[in-house]
């Protein structure tokens, strides 16, 4: 029990006391006069009733998994070492109890007077003087003395053990709230004004103590304490006191629970935030000085005529709705200007002004970015910034909107990692829906997406997500991107609002230019006239047609000439020699790279094109290592770099970026980016992108290279913390080892043998660094080993688990050619690891191409797929394929594997029924049920299950094989006629595309030939179908699904009915072919209201 539970406990005591004295006080009056007694005759029972509940208070313990359980946890994680903070607050915390228990003595004391004192059942008018005798007989002047005596000294003790306890719980609170305050601001959560209240109840409890304790107590211990209180003094606690204090814990305890809640919100936040959600935003460049200006000030707006057809955006923030698009030209400023915007103090008037004094507005931002990471160019990615701006302003709302992740923070704490389960984009986008279509909700939402055009997805499909967003009245939206057809289309003019961005921004192009030639100390009317100055300025302004970043590289180019003293002739050479458009800019700058650096800049380039996220300077510095010892990943050690020298070689490295790639590349807060996105654009072309790869030399590999810079710093990473043991270091941190696995697999296709040897280094770095096994504990148990040597073995035999770090993250990875490599030399390679390979894999989403064909390998090599744990392999791979929020992608890439039917050929149980989970699924779906009929029921519900007709037919025939178990088979009829007429009334009543009819046709089909055996034994449970059948097929097609199904008797051949059925579906039953595109469509999700 800690500070605030021993606070909790002195507060019943001082309460207790206080109660105590009074009855004293009241007693020796009655005692002396037994005038005004009647009264208290009266308030007997609820005498009785208080000291009962006084005394429960004083013996309850504390309660295991609790609040001063939680607070333990906490204290010992902000204090891990300080033993002599735990001492102190622990003494205290001895002598309350011991306070307490002699206090639980005194109190059974008076319980035991006042119940003799209570008026008999039947007796309650009983005449005065029978009171006044009771109370004399067990009250003498003596024992209320005596009573008063212990109470004075019970009062004195706990107001010495009080200040101390505050002390302590004020330094613990504030280190709390300190370290809560950090992540607040990492996380950009605004938990200011709640801090600030918590320290005020602090201070005001604190400044209450001691106005009682004398000050020069506050630090000593109980000992001292002990020893030394016949020595002080201490004011009589008066009712006033007491109640101050009991008030004041009272705040306390309130305190702790914001704490606690606050706690929970930053675990929630910590979970749903990404490293790189605001990356993009803090990449992109201030507006130059007096740029843009304009978006506030409707009178500087450009003139041009076409300009002017478009309503402004201030008016739009004001009081427009829907979708306003901001359009422009590559390199005209967009993501300068959206960052503007949304930095911007008029922004959130503006849109206040919209929102009404009754509404609470909540701006939610998303800045896209091809270049970066997976979730920074995402569907994903834009779902899980937007929902964490929209939760950080309304985290009152995240139990309801994310009811399990809340739950899940119970077991979180401040100091806690994020919580590791990750969010599905089904699952963000339900929680956004639910937040935003909350009825009583009085919230309004401006968002703003910047460069919807570099989203890494169907084009079509986000701008139509993003239009139904924005058809709630409470939310609109502010795009940005290229003037695309798909854009035009979806939001051009007739769509609503938009901003031409490169026809407005012509005094801005003036402005920037002349500011960045006057940074030069020779752009000077000592040396060019005025007029010349300006003319140069003005055709620059020109023919920069509204593009920002042609205007930096042409007065690049000119800073340069002015360097070297060019004329103004000179310059306007210079200028005219420069290209008008970027791409053939671009081509320009590498010609002029120094010849004898175009094989180096042509692996910079290739790297930085391939990297799958901006790389940091570091890694291009270590690269550089490969021109000295092409096996450097492989031999050199830390020890072989000179890490005082590590700053100035990161500053040569810059510069070698700058000037071997002609500034293409840059280094933006410690990371090598391009210039901008068209110069990476301009470089994945065609022409130019085999150019690289031909000056780049013969023995470069791209991805090879990258895996070698990542294995040397996992090396030296490893070596460099080798007196951390391996099991903590990893458990910490494995991002070199994550992020350098991304390149494997292709490394592996440009060089088997030298990737190969990398992994497999990195698989000897795990062996040397970890922690040795007790050479008895092996011998214990080498016996049971040898036994299973010759099959699977299960690895908790041996207790070796060193391997599986590494082999596990191959698996998470997806680096299916090294676990075929592996496999096909060693098939019993994976039997040495703690969990089961297959287990892993599945456990561990986003599933790729990649994983299936692993989990492919496997199964060949005869894992098992029934593997016992918390749950085998197998079920797992339902649960996450036939349940859960991203079962849409698993079931797709599931299916195209024939992942169901090679678990089923291997072994994994048809008869074992599974309870499906998930977010978006029925209650009749939560119950256990046969796999073959939770893969039914997913048939139904998958709407383009029919896109991939083969495969799950294939899947459902594979599940309802059996091995002649009659009984089997009938269980599975019975349980599957709930299912088919529920999902054939789903089929009749909801839109069906072309396809699903003469698929599902297919399906009963099958059931049916699967059934003739018992068939005749459930004819009367067969024929409840007929109804469902006929409302939901054309005639022809149910009239032979009937007779199939419901009369197996009358049913001829299965070309008979092939010929009564439409032309689509008689195609579909001979062939079994699927007759519509074979890649899966994605349902079309919807974003908000609708």
């Amino acid at each position: 029990m800690e500070a605030l539970a021993a606070l909790g406990l002195a507060s019943n005591i001082v309460q207790f006391l206080d109660f105590t004295w009074r009855l004293t006080e009241t007693a020796a009056k009655v005692h002396e006069s037994s005038s005004g007694a009647a009264k208290n005759i009266l308030e007997l029972d609820i005498v009785y009733r208080k000291l009962n509940s006084f005394c429960s208070s004083l013996l309850a313990p504390p309660q295991p998994g609790g609040q001063d359980c939680d607070e333990t946890k906490r204290m010992q994680a902000l204090f891990p070492d300080d033993v002599q903070r735990q001492i102190t607050v622990n003494s205290h915390i001895s002598d309350l109890r011991k306070l307490a228990s002699n206090c639980t003595s005194l109190c059974q004391q008076l319980l035991d007077a006042t119940s003799k004192l209570r008026a008999r059942e039947g007796k309650s008018n009983c005449k005065f003087e029978s009171f006044k005798v009771a109370l004399r007989t067990l009250y003498s002047e003596k024992k209320i003395a005596q009573l008063e005596d212990m109470v004075k000294r019970y009062q004195t003790e706990i107001a010495l053990h009080f200040l101390p306890l505050i002390k302590e719980h004020v330094s613990y609170t504030n280190s709390l709230l300190q370290q809560l305050r950090e992540e607040s601001a990492l996380l950009r959560i605004e938990h200011a004004t709640q801090f600030d209240h918590i320290l005020d109840r602090l201070n005001e409890l604190n400044r209450n103590l001691s106005a009682i304790v004398p000050q020069r107590i506050a630090g000593y211990s109980a000992v001292e304490l002990e020893n030394t209180a016949g020595s002080f003094t201490t004011r009589q606690l008066t009712e006033k006191n007491v109640e101050d204090i009991v008030n004041d814990i009272s705040n306390l305890s309130f305190s702790e629970h914001n704490i606690t809640t606050i706690e929970r919100e930053q675990a929630f936040f910590r979970g749903l935030n990404f490293a790189s959600r605001r990356d993009r935003f803090e990449d992109i460049p201030l507006a130059h000085k007096q740029t843009f200006d304009w978006i506030f000030n409707p009178l500087k707006q450009s003139s041009h005529k076409k300009a002017q057809e478009h309503t402004s955006l201030l008016e739009w923030l004001r009081s427009g709705e829907g979708i306003m698009w901001v359009c422009g030209k590559a390199g005209s400023g967009k993501s300068t200007l959206m960052k503007y915007i949304v930095n911007h103090d008029e922004t959130r008037n503006a849109l206040e002004a919209w929102a009404g004094q009754k509404k609470k507005l909540i701006i939610g931002t998303h800045f896209f970015w091809h270049s970066g990471t997976v979730m920074q160019k995402s569907q994903k990615g834009l779902y899980q910034s937007l929902l964490y701006d929209f939760l950080c302003a309304c985290a009152e709302q995240i139990p309801r909107v994310c009811p399990v992740r809340w739950a899940a923070t119970k077991t979180s704490g401040a100091v806690s990692a994020p919580l590791s389960e990750q969010w599905s984009t089904e699952e963000l986008l339900a929680a956004i829906n639910q937040l935003t279509r909350i009825p009583e909700s009085r919230i309004t939402y401006c968002v703003f997406i910047d460069g919807i055009d570099e989203y890494d997805g169907d084009h079509l499909e986000l701008c139509q997500i993003l239009k139904n967003f924005a058809c709630s009245p409470s939310i609109k939206c502010c795009l940005s991107s290229r003037p695309w057809n798909v854009f035009e289309d979806a939001f051009g003019t007739s769509s609503g609002p938009r901003l031409n961005l490169h026809l407005l921004t012509y005094k801005d192009i003036f402005m920037y230019t002349r500011s960045r030639l006057t940074e030069h100390p020779r752009w000077r009317t000592a040396y060019f006239s005025l007029e010349e100055m300006e003319s140069m300025v003005k055709t620059i302004t020109r023919k920069a047609q509204g593009v920002f970043l042609w205007v930096f590289l042409v007065t690049r180019s000119l800073l340069s000439g002015l360097t070297d003293g060019d004329t103004i002739y000179d310059l306007q050479r210079r200028f005219d020699s420069l290209p008008s458009d970027l791409e053939t800019f671009f081509k320009h700058i590498i010609d002029k790279v120094d010849k004898f650096h175009h094989t180096k800049m042509a692996q910079l380039l290739l790297t930085a094109i391939n990297a799958r996220t901006p790389q940091p300077l570091s890694f291009y510095l270590t690269q550089e290592l490969e021109d000295r010892d092409s096996d450097y990943a492989l031999y050199m050690t830390i020890e072989d770099l000179d890490v005082n020298q590590l700053s100035p070689l990161s500053e040569s490295c810059r510069r070698r970026v700058n000037a071997r790639c002609g500034g293409l590349l840059e280094v933006r807060r410690k990371r090598v980016v391009f210039l901008h996105r068209t110069v990476r654009d301009f470089l994945l072309t065609h022409e130019i992108n085999d150019y690289l790869h031909r000056e780049s030399g013969p023995k470069f590999n791209v991805n090879l290279s990258t895996l070698k810079v990542y294995v040397y710093m996992f090396r030296c990473w490893l070596a460099d913390n080798s007196h951390i043991p391996l099991s903590n270091l990893l458990s910490k941190d494995q991002s070199i080892l994550r992020d350098g696995l991304a390149y494997a697999n292709d490394a592996l296709v440009e060089d088997l043998q030298t990737a190969l040897s990398l992994l497999d280094a990195v698989e000897d770095s795990y062996e040397n660094a970890r922690e040795p096994i007790d050479p008895l504990l092996l011998s214990e148990r080498f016996e049971d080993f040898y036994e299973n040597a010759n099959g699977p073995m299960d690895s908790s035999l041996l207790g070796v688990t060193h391997g599986s770090s590494f082999q596990s993250e191959i698996l998470k990875a997806g680096v299916d050619r090294y676990v075929t490599v592996k496999l096909q030399s060693n098939v019993y390679f994976y039997n040495l690891i703690q969990e089961s390979p297959l287990y892993t894999i599945i456990k561990n989403p986003p599933w790729k191409q990649e994983h299936m064909n692993i989990v492919t390998e496997l199964l060949k090599s005869g894992s098992d797929p029934n593997a016992s744990g918390c749950e085998t392999p197998w079920q797992l791979c339902l649960q996450r394929t036939l349940g859960g929020s991203s079962f849409h992608d698993n079931l797709t890439k599931a299916l195209k594997s024939y992942v169901f039917s090679q678990f089923l050929e291997s072994g994994a149980r048809r008869d074992e029924p599974i309870c499906i989970y998930g977010n978006y699924i029925g209650p009749s779906l939560r119950e256990s049920r046969l796999p073959s009929t939770q893969f039914l029921i997913r048939l139904f519900l998958f709407e383009t299950s029919h896109r991939l007709s083969r495969e799950c037919l294939h899947a459902l025939s594979d599940f309802y094989e059996h091995d002649g178990d009659f009984g089997q088979t009938k269980s599975q009829l019975i349980e599957t006629l709930p299912v088919l007429q529920g999902g054939l009334h789903g089929l009749s009543v909801g839109k069906t595309e072309p396809g699903r009819m003469p698929f599902f046709a297919q399906v009963l089909r099958m059931l049916a030939r699967k059934w003739q055996p018992v068939a005749s034994e459930l004819r009367a449970e067969l024929r409840k179908l007929e109804p469902s059948l006929r409302e939901t097929f054309p005639a022809g097609t149910a009239d032979m699904l009937v007779k199939m199904i419901c009369r197996p008797d009358d049913v001829g051949s299965s070309s008979k009915l092939s010929q009564q059925l439409p032309s689509s579906s008689k195609r579909s039953l001979e062939s079994g072919d699927n007759q519509e595109d074979d890649s899966p469509s994605k349902k079309l999700p919807t974003l908000g209201y609708h």
